[in-house]
Parts: C-alpha cells; structure tokens; sequence
C-alpha cells in the first residue's frame, strides 16, 4: 500500500489528543484515524506506550526525532515515521515512511511560524509551528490518561465478571434443558425403532413417517448429547476416568462400531499400527468418542466406494493418530474455524447425513483435557486427515 517516502499523513488533535481534522492523507487512513476519535486509541496495547511517548514530547515542545509506530489498517499490521510540535494549544502530529522526509517537514515547514494558515481547501493547508513548553499541563495530561486506564480497567473487570457470571447461568440452562430433554427423545427414538421391527403391518408411506420419526429423534438425541458435553465442558466439571488400556483396542473396537455406516456406503476402513499393544492411560469411553466423531464425519463427508484410512504410530513419547479420508475436503479458509462451536463449512455430507455443529469442539477440548493436539490438513477435492496426540504412560503426570 504505502511506496512512496515523500507521502505523509498530517493530523490536528486538541490538548486532550482527540483529532479535530485530517489535514493532509496522502495514504488513504482516515477511517483508521477519524476526526473526534483519540490518538492513541488508534493504536494497539503493544503500542500504545509509543503513542502516548510521542504526545508527551510534544506537548513538551521538544524537537522530536521521528519514532515508528505500527498500528492496524484494516487487516494488516502497518508501521509508519511519527513526529510533531505543538500548535497554540494543538498537537500537530506527522507521519511518513521516510524519517529523513519527516525532519524535513518539521524544519522546514513548521518551525519558524506561530499559527496555521489555511485556504479554501484543508488538504492544501500551509501548516506552521508555535514551540512552547508546558510541563503542568503534561503532568494533568498523564494523570488524567492514567484515570482513564485505571477506569477502563475496571469497567473491564466487571463486565468480565458479569459475563462469567451469565456464562455460567447460560451454562445450567444449557444442562437442565438437554437433560430433561434427553429421555423423552431417547424414548421415542427406542419406539420408532420398535413399530419398524413390527412393520409388517404398515403401510409404505407409515413406514416412511416412522423412519423420519426414527432419524429425527436419532438427530435430536445426538443434539443434546452435545449439548451436555459442552455445557459440562464449559462449567469446568469435563471429568476423565483414566484407566490402562491397550489403544490398539479400543480403535478397533471404534472401527466395528463404524462398520454398519461404513458398509452402507460401501466404504472400505482400513485400519494400520506397527504394534499390537500400545499402553496408554485414558478416559476410554471419551477417546471413543473421539474416535467416533472423527471417523464417522470421514464416512459422512466421503462418497461411496472410497477409502477411509486410520494410521496408529508412536512417538516422542506421544501415541499418534490419524484419520484420513478421500473425500471432498475443506477449503483453505473455513480450516481455522473448524474447532469453533456451531461452525458448519461449505463442504456437504454425501448421503444427507446431518451435523450438530459441536462434534470438533468436543473432540478438541477430549483431547486437550488429555494433555494431547489436534490437527487438520485438508484440500478440495484430496480428502482431509485429522490427527491427534496422546501423551504415552511415561509422560503423564498423576492425575
């Protein structure tokens, strides 16, 4: 965006540093620098002491060699040359890529004058420099700046105590509903099942009714399954019951799980280890579920008579697995959001199977409490691999 060493930017702030007008923009920022909004809230926390520095050289009326500064512009992080001298009671405020063009500004321009001149057009302003020294009034400027931080850091304190707060109502609500709401579903999930085995005597069009009765409730169960994970995950009562197990076990156990939705579209799973026993201490019934998301999603996601690959190695200390599939793939720039709750990418399942939204996010914070990472490679229309790590005996600490 900015190439040229001789383009500068010129800002007027009050003595409170709030910018009265952008008198010249030669790189196109007045949305990151508006009128009426304070200087250095243009800036991030990194570089807010450097922001601050500067308007206190200034108000000082020393001559001020130019200092970098990086601030956002748009999504970008941008460094530009910062210099100024007072005006009256104003801050003048430089910027440029080129110190060198900045001194110039400073000593040829405005030094020597008293005011601002101005024509008709203010981007064709002649800007001139008034030199004075006020210490008092730098000293009521950093008091009044450190009540402001000092304020804004506590109304930040309690805003973040009511939103925990409201969290953890959220939370229990969350709880209360999903487990009220997960017999009765469980109920009619078990008598759809039962009327299909009866079917003998139903008509085509009742069995249909009776099977999206069946898949639905199968959807909702599932639904508020999630629902409780999360909210447990969330109020911080995720329990792991870790026992010794043999980890090549409990994935072939996940795969004959599997089995059934794997066959009915007509997808091969193939299961490589280099061993055929790998000690490790989890919480079993958590790592299925880990395994259950991740290979069930490779199936949904995959079209018929494709592959689904499951890898079992070790380490560094760490038991490693992966899911890899052939199916259709996420785009580059959905992967970053894959972890977050509710987030569905652009990608559809191939047999109308459906999707919480949640899956991932539990599957992340299973591993995580685990002490292992998760990972996902993926391009359109090469398939994905979803990895994970486990910590191996030798590396865990007393639970």
């Amino acid at each position: 965006m900015y190439n040229n060493p001789t383009t500068s930017l010129a800002l007027l702030c009050d003595e409170r540093g709030i910018i009265v007008e952008c008198l010249k923009d030669g790189f196109g920022l007045s949305d990151q620098f508006p009128r009426g909004k304070q200087f250095l809230s243009c800036f991030t926390s990194d570089n807010f002491a450097k922001a601050l520095e500067l308007t206190v050289q200034i108000k000082s009326g020393q001559y001020l060699p130019s200092c970098k500064i990086d601030f956002k512009d748009s999504n970008d992080i941008k460094s530009l040359c910062f210099s100024g001298k007072m005006i009256e009671d104003k801050l003048l405020i430089i910027a440029s890529e080129s110190k060198e063009y900045i001194r110039g500004i400073i000593k040829k321009e405005f030094e020597e004058s008293t005011e601002i001149k101005t024509n008709h057009s203010p981007g064709n302003r002649s800007l001139r420099i008034n030199t004075r020294e006020n210490l008092n009034q730098i000293f009521d400027e950093l008091t009044r700046l450190n009540s402001e931080i000092v304020r804004y850091k506590d109304e930040i304190s309690r805003k973040n105590a009511e939103l925990e707060e409201l969290n953890k109502i959220k939370n229990q609500f969350l709880g209360m509903a999903a487990h009220d709401l997960r017999n009765p579903l469980g109920n009619i999930r078990s008598y759809s099942e039962f009327i299909l085995d009866e079917s003998g005597n139903l008509t085509e069009e009742q069995i249909e009714f009776t099977q999206n009765i069946n898949s639905l409730s199968s959807f909702m169960l599932e639904l508020v399954n999630d629902l409780l994970d999360i909210s447990n995950i969330e109020s911080g009562n995720l329990r792991l019951e870790y026992r010794t197990t043999n980890l090549v076990d409990v994935i072939k156990k996940n795969i004959n799980f599997n089995h059934l939705l794997a066959e009915k579209k007509k997808i091969q799973i193939d299961f490589t280890c280099d061993t055929d026993n790998l000690q490790i201490r989890i919480d079993q019934r958590k790592i299925n579920q880990v395994l259950t998301n991740l290979i069930s999603n490779a199936i949904k996601f995959s079209h018929p008579d494709k592959k689904v690959s499951i890898v079992l190695s070790s380490e560094n200390n760490n038991a490693i697995v992966s899911i890899i599939d052939e199916g259709q793939g996420i785009a580059s720039h959905e992967l970053s959001h894959l972890f977050e709750a509710f987030h569905r990418t652009s990608t559809q399942t191939t047999g109308g199977e459906r999707s919480t939204g949640l899956g991932l996010v539990i599957v992340r914070k299973i591993v995580e409490a685990h002490k292992g990472t998760i990972d996902v490679k993926s391009e359109l229309g090469e398939g994905s691999a979803f990895t994970f790590t486990l910590p191996l005996m030798d590396q865990l600490s007393i639970f």
